[in-house]
This record gives C-alpha cells, sequence and structure tokens, in this order.
C-alpha cells in the first residue's frame, strides 16, 4: 500500500492589507496545530482519561478475532506489513485509507475492520511484545483521526458489521495503551475514548441495527467493547442491549430441531457459529437458547461439508475448507437429512464418497441466489453437479450472473430469472422424503414460478454409486417455454451424444440422458463471456470454465427426465413409463436393455420406492 500524505497546505497572497494581518497570523498559527477531521469522535465527560487510566492490567482480551501468530507474521506486522484479501499493504501514521487496489468493497471492509491487528496484540499479549502494542496504537490513532462518521473514507468505513468488528480493538488497544503507560497526552488518550463512545453509539443505535448476521456482529462489538469501557457513559446499559438483540437475532433466524442459519449460504452457517461460540465464551452463564441450538447448527454445518472436506457452495459461498469441528461430524454422518423448514436436504452414504445436496428455500434476499430446485452431485472423489459460488460482493456482471438462475442447475420458464426480493420469499418448498430399494427419493416445489401460471415439482432419485435420476414435472393451462440448466464440475470435459451428453475426467465417466414428453432442443457451453455462461467461482476472483448443459422445451404440461449415470459396470438410464405425479414409474434399463421397473409413491410426506425386477 502507498502511504500518502495528506495536503495541508495553504494559499496566501502579497500586498495584503495591513487589517488583515491579524487575521492571516491567526490562520498561520492554525495551520500549526495537530488537526484532525471536526466531529471525528464523540466527546467523552471530565474524568474519564482518570477512569481509564485506574482500569485493572493486563485488560481482558475479548475482540472477533483471536488466533496465534507465526514469527514471521509478527515481524512483518511490527513494520506495519500485512496481507489483507491476497494483497500486501503497509500501514501506519498518513495511511491512504482509501486505497482500494482491486477495487472491491471486500478489501475495503478488511482494510477498516482492523481485525489484523490481532498479529500485533498476539505478539503483546503472549510476548509481552510493548513495540507490537506501539504499532498497533500508531495504526489505530491513525484510523481514528482519519475516518469520521461524518464523512466516511469508503463505503464500508461506517459499514454496521465493519463497525462492529472493528470496536473491540480500538477498546482493547486503548486499554493496554493505558496500561502500558502509552497514553502519556491526556488529548490522546480522549480521542481514542471518544472513538470507543462513538463506536457504541453508533452500534446500539436502533435504526441502525440490522437484522441480518451482520446484526449479530454489531452486537458482539457493543458486547465486547462495553465490557472493555464500563466507566463511559451508556456502555453498560448498550453491553445489555448488544446481548438480548444477540439471543433474539439467533432465534429468528434459526429453526430449533433443523439449526441451519436461514441465510441461503453455508458460508454464513459457519460464520455465525463462530459468532455464537464467540458470544458464550466472553458472556458467562447459562444461555438456555444458545446452549441448545449451537450443537445442532454445527451437526448441519458439518451436513454442508462434501466428502472433500470443503464447503457446499449455496448462496454466497467459496470453496472454503469445512471448519474442524465440521469436518470430524461429517466423518459420523451418514444417510438422508432433510430440513423441511429451512428448505435444504442432503444425502450421504455410507462409503463416504457420495454426496447430495437439495436445495428448495428462500426466506428472504439476504444472500439470495436463484437457485430454487437446485442441487449438487459429488461421486468418487470429483463434483459431477455443482454450484456455480459467486466472483465477490461488487455489484458488476459477474457477481449478478452468479446468483441468477442461469448459473444454476434449475428450470426457467419463457427465460424469467427467479425473484431475489423479500416480498416474493416462501420459506421452504420441501414436499416429500423417503428411501427404499437402495435408492433415496427427495421431493420439492419453486412456488416463485406460480405467478407465470406454473406449477413446477421435482423429484431427486438418488442410488449412490450408479445413477441420479432428476424428474421435472411441469403443469400450465399455457404454452411455455421450459429451459433447463446442469452445471458440471470444472473437472469434466464434455462430448455431445444423441439423447444427451458423456463427461469425461481421466478414466472416470459420466452419461447425462435427457427425455421429455415434448420435443427437446440442446446445447452446451463452456466460458462464454457475452452474455457470461459457462463459470464457476471456488475463491475470491478466481473464475473457472466449464460445461453447462441447457435444454429447451416448449408445452404446457411438460415431464423432464435427466438420469446420470455414474456407474462404473453398466450405463444406467431412466424412461418414465407413466406421467409424473404422485405415482410414477421409471423403467430402469442397464446398458440399453430395460432390467426393472422403478415405482415411486407418495403419501402426504413420505415417498415409497419400490424396484422390480422386468420378467
Amino acid at each position: 500500500m502507498q502511504l500518502m500524505a495528506r495536503d495541508t497546505s495553504g494559499r496566501g497572497g502579497a500586498g495584503l492589507r495591513a487589517g488583515f494581518v491579524v487575521l492571516l497570523a491567526l490562520a498561520l498559527t492554525l495551520l500549526l496545530l495537530p488537526t484532525q477531521p471536526a466531529g471525528a469522535v464523540s466527546r467523552v465527560p471530565k474524568g474519564a482519561v482518570k477512569k481509564l487510566l485506574r482500569q485493572p492490567c493486563p485488560p481482558k482480551y475479548a475482540v472477533r478475532v483471536s488466533r496465534s501468530a507465526d514469527p514471521a507474521e509478527i515481524a512483518a506486522a511490527k513494520r506495519g506489513r500485512f496481507t489483507i484479501e491476497g494483497t500486501e499493504v503497509h500501514l501506519g501514521w498518513n495511511t491512504n485509507w482509501a486505497y482500494n487496489p482491486k477495487g472491491s468493497l471486500a478489501f475495503q471492509a478488511r482494510l477498516h475492520d482492523l481485525r489484523y491487528l490481532d498479529i500485533l496484540f498476539y505478539a503483546y499479549r503472549e510476548n509481552g511484545d510493548r513495540r507490537a502494542l506501539k504499532e498497533a496504537k500508531r495504526i489505530i490513532v491513525d484510523w481514528v483521526k482519519n475516518n469520521p462518521l461524518k464523512k466516511p473514507t469508503t463505503p464500508r468505513t461506517w459499514f454496521d458489521k465493519v463497525a462492529g468488528d472493528r470496536a473491540p480493538y480500538i477498546a482493547y488497544g486503548t486499554r493496554a495503551a493505558a496500561c502500558e503507560g502509552l497514553l502519556k497526552q491526556g488529548k490522546l488518550a480522549r480521542t481514542l475514548l471518544g472513538s470507543v463512545e462513538q463506536h457504541i453509539r453508533f452500534l446500539g443505535d436502533r435504526k441502525r441495527y440490522s437484522d441480518t448476521n451482520r446484526g449479530l456482529f454489531m452486537d458482539l462489538g457493543l458486547i465486547f467493547s462495553g465490557r472493555q469501557m464500563r466507566f463511559l457513559p451508556g456502555a453498560t446499559k448498550a453491553r445489555n442491549r448488544g446481548e438480548r438483540r444477540f439471543v433474539g437475532n439467533v432465534q429468528d433466524h434459526v429453526l430449533p430441531g433443523e439449526g441451519m442459519w436461514l441465510e441461503h449460504s453455508s458460508t454464513y452457517q459457519f460464520l455465525t457459529i463462530s459468532a455464537i461460540e464467540r458470544y458464550l465464551e466472553v458472556i458467562k452463564g447459562k444461555k438456555p437458547f444458545l446452549d441448545e441450538i449451537l450443537p445442532t447448527m454445527k451437526d448441519t454445518a458439518a451436513w454442508m461439508t462434501m466428502p472433500d472436506q470443503r464447503t457446499l457452495q449455496n448462496g454466497d459461498s467459496y470453496q472454503d475448507k469445512a471448519a474442524r469441528f465440521a469436518q470430524s461430524i461429517n466423518r459420523t454422518q451418514q444417510g438422508m437429512r432433510a430440513l423441511g423448514g429451512s428448505g435444504i436436504a442432503f444425502v450421504k452414504p455410507s462409503k463416504k464418497k457420495n454426496y447430495l445436496s437439495f436445495l428448495f428455500n428462500y426466506h428472504s434476499s439476504v444472500h439470495r441466489h436463484s437457485d430454487d430446485l437446485s442441487f449438487d452431485l459429488y461421486e468418487n472423489g470429483s463434483r459431477i453437479v455443482s454450484d456455480s459460488g459467486i466472483p465477490d460482493k461488487d455489484f458488476g456482471t459477474p457477481y449478478l450472473y452468479a446468483i441468477s438462475s442461469p448459473a444454476h442447475s434449475v428450470v426457467t420458464v419463457d427465460g424469467q430469472d427467479f425473484p431475489r426480493d423479500d416480498a416474493h420469499a416462501y420459506g421452504s418448498g420441501y414436499i416429500a422424503a423417503g428411501e427404499g430399494s437402495g435408492w433415496y427419493a427427495l421431493l420439492a416445489t419453486n412456488p416463485t414460478v406460480a405467478e407465470q401460471g406454473v406449477t413446477h415439482n421435482r423429484l431427486l432419485l438418488y442410488k449412490p454409486g450408479s445413477a441420479l435420476i432428476v424428474a421435472d414435472m411441469l403443469r400450465s393451462t399455457d404454452t411455455h417455454t421450459y429451459r433447463s440448466y446442469l452445471q458440471f464440475g470444472p473437472d469434466w470435459g464434455l462430448q455431445e451424444e444423441t439423447d444427451g451428453v458423456r463427461l469425461f475426467n481421466g478414466a472416470e465417466q459420466v452419461q447425462v440422458f435427457n427425455e421429455s414428453t415434448v420435443p427437446l432442443q440442446r446445447a452446451v457451453t463452456r466460458g462464454q463471456k457475452d452474455p457470461l455462461l459457462g463459470y464457476v467461482w471456488e475463491d475470491f476472483r478466481d473464475r473457472d470454465s466449464r460445461w453447462v448443459e441447457t435444454t429447451t422445451a416448449q408445452g404446457a404440461d411438460v415431464d423432464n427426465v435427466t438420469t446420470l449415470s455414474f456407474d462404473d459396470k453398466k450405463v444406467i438410464r431412466a424412461d418414465a413409463a407413466t406421467p409424473l405425479g404422485d405415482a410414477s414409474a421409471f423403467t430402469i434399463s442397464e446398458d440399453g436393455v430395460p432390467k426393472k421397473t422403478l415405482t415411486v409413491t407418495r403419501s402426504e410426506g413420505q415417498i415409497s420406492i419400490q424396484e422390480t425386477k422386468l420378467p
């Protein structure tokens, strides 16, 4: 990061009248005084500095992120050098806080949340390294003096979650500096206390509160800062408010017994778990709801962990390595788990190398993607069908594509994207589930197409190690264009066949068969740039091309059946023997020869499956 000194030069003129000499002298005197932006911090009452200096030492370390740091990290941090969102930066006096080399909101947020100071605080706490504390204080002071609330330097400087993350680091740094005699100037101490007070007021403001995962981090910032600065006006009251809001927020976003954070994303499932754990570490005593829901949330997070120990990319998610607790629980999970109220289901067979997930939820616009009835399929160490993730959170063409229907394995009606506003949220589209004859069955509906006069129910029939049948029942009184997308993993090559496509990855092959009650048009695309189609993002702006199969059918009542065959001994294909409905029958062929009948029957929320050999 390039450091920039702010321009404090003034302009004078010759031949000024004598009457202005005094005013000029006064102006020059003011220019020589230390300056800071007007209204940069809140005022603190008299005696606050004395109370600060009387606080017990050392202060407790209550911040959002606390981890160990290696000697190389510490040495670099003591020189003001950090890595933020993959970019090397240099922080200190006169930092350019508007710096944004990648044009990324995520970078701005990480630059301003000050979480990287944890490295310096670790060196101070563990090694008694006062030089590390001095460097942290230097960065905090520069941030406080140059980032006024009334004139934010970037769109993320005073963003709710960013402020919530940042406040405890400023509060701890102020307390630690006072303990070490680094705040000998009363004015500097008042400035830092004023910043903490300003953050407490900001985070406690009911009008600013975000009733989302971001609110949890606002509350943590309020709680941790309030505990550090009990002597500041309103700090204890604000802290208590943060504790109440935190518990209420979790209650509003998690269904008991299911444990899914209802914001459409595995990333935020893990993030909220970490927030709850941090809350319980600091707030001692029984918290019945949180103590009860946390193990359930961890179990659900483990279901969101795929066999390669990376997270499911549903919603705003990258292909991150799952937390250790999830990896551990994941090894013990087996069978099918359908969260009917939350709107997501999983199948993890006993072999641990197979995985199916199914999405049918829409609770709010937060991290919402148009992915209704999309699914992920993992077999034999490879993602056969995978979600797209996101490039970043910046509102540009790549992001808008990633959240749209064509970036997911869905069926659209007349080319329209599924809505993503709060008004259309329906909760869960769950209908039924069941298993039998070695098959798992999941049935759900997509209510977002009802406004177009269409009913769309999708049935997934999954036999691990053998095949996945995707049966789409589309019903309407009018003719529509139904476009189906299948998003294949980036490791697969593709070859078109007469009645489908063949995927290949080394010796591994997957046959994909498409059939419909009406004629189908098929297209395959990889890495199309205009409009975007056929991409996946496994990490921040890490775009990979991948094949997408698109099939198009026109009609009113249409049944589409797609079979993905991944049996390494025979090719499996399913053909609908009856119209799709509460009772459906499929003919199962092996290597082109009809061998079995698969009968699927629904009764309320239960599905029975029976496989019988043909005569």
